[in-house]
């Protein structure tokens, strides 16, 4: 069997929370065996901070979806 690795699936590494600290805490889920980090998005801005950081960090996989109920706010589908 080969080993893949470990991918986390969820995590919101956007959120300014993470600012000071992220490339620590990457560097260290890199050390604990972490191959793939899957870098969730809610809104658009996330979404393109999210792209901005996969190009920093190659472990990072940006993904994007949005809320139901976060349609309106999102201003998709409203006529310019």
């Amino acid at each position: 069997m080969v080993y893949l690795g470990i991918t986390d699936t969820h995590a919101h590494l956007a959120d300014p929370i993470f600012d000071k600290d992220r490339a620590e805490i990457i560097r260290r889920a890199q050390m604990a065996g972490v191959s793939a980090i899957i870098g969730v998005s809610t809104t658009l801005k996330d979404a393109r901070k999210n792209l901005m950081l996969a190009e920093e960090f190659s472990i990072l996989k940006p993904a994007a979806g949005l809320y139901p109920g976060g349609i309106r706010q999102s201003g998709i589908g409203t006529e310019p």
